[in-house]
Parts: C-alpha cells; structure tokens; sequence
C-alpha cells in the first residue's frame, strides 16, 4: 500500500509542483468571486483601500505566474471580473 503521507523534499515546499498547487490554490477564490458575483466590494488592502485590478495583480500574480497557462486564466477572470463591474480597473 502507498504512503500517503505528503513526501518533504528538502526545498521547503519549491518544487514546480508546490509552486503549482499554491498557484491553483490562489485562483480558486477568485474563481469563485467572478462566478457567484461577489466581487470584491467587501474587501480592502492594507492601506484601506478598495481592492482593484492592480491589487489583486499584487496579490496573485506571485503565485500565478509560474504557469503561462494559470497566468492566462487569473488574467480572464480579472478582466471579466473588471468588465462586469465586479472589480474596479
């Protein structure tokens, strides 16, 4: 039977496959906010301001970007978030 316990590499979690995972895991909220169209209204960065398409930029590209393909997909949900009036530009 396999060990399921999750395997530790030695790179604190660096391998392509945590940076991928991390980066899915990053999108799902805001999947989520772009589909039920909750928008981002209720939230704030730290300066108290609303949140907008630079500061989510800010927030997911980090994680985003070790994808071309995870890039691609956080930049349509933005967009279609910004051109529905969910988020501001």
């Amino acid at each position: 039977m396999p060990d399921a316990r999750p395997r530790r590499d030695g790179r604190g979690g660096r391998t392509p496959e945590a940076c991928l995972v991390r980066g899915v895991d990053r999108l799902n909220p805001t999947l989520m906010r772009c589909l039920t169209g909750q928008g981002w209204g209720d939230m704030a960065t730290n300066s108290h301001a609303p949140v907008d398409a630079e500061a989510l930029d800010g927030l997911h590209l980090p994680r985003v970007a070790v994808s071309e393909t995870l890039r691609a997909l956080y930049e349509e949900i933005r967009n279609a978030s910004a051109e529905g009036g969910l988020l501001p530009p």
